[in-house]
């Protein structure tokens, strides 16, 4: 693996976790809250898609795409704390 692979997949380990979190908190959550977890849910089924692919400038754009949702994971779990 290089080091984009290794960086993708350390990213999404940590997503799964935090999906995991903020999905409990997404069905007791405002409507703003819910609407920003639906839009990002989105996203994560598109990662997972172009994820079977093996091409260098997909893994790019995947890992371009786990670090946008991670940022919204961030911003949600700041919101829910």
């Amino acid at each position: 693996m290089n080091e984009v692979t290794d960086s993708l997949n350390d990213l999404l380990k940590s997503l799964r976790k935090e999906r995991d979190e903020l999905r409990v908190q997404a069905s007791l959550a405002k409507m703003d809250f819910q609407d920003q977890w639906r839009t990002t849910e989105a996203k994560w089924n598109h990662l997972e898609r172009i994820l079977n692919e093996t091409e260098q400038d997909v893994v790019e754009a995947a890992l371009k795409i786990a670090r946008e949702i991670a940022e919204v994971y961030r911003r949600l779990k700041d919101r829910a704390t």
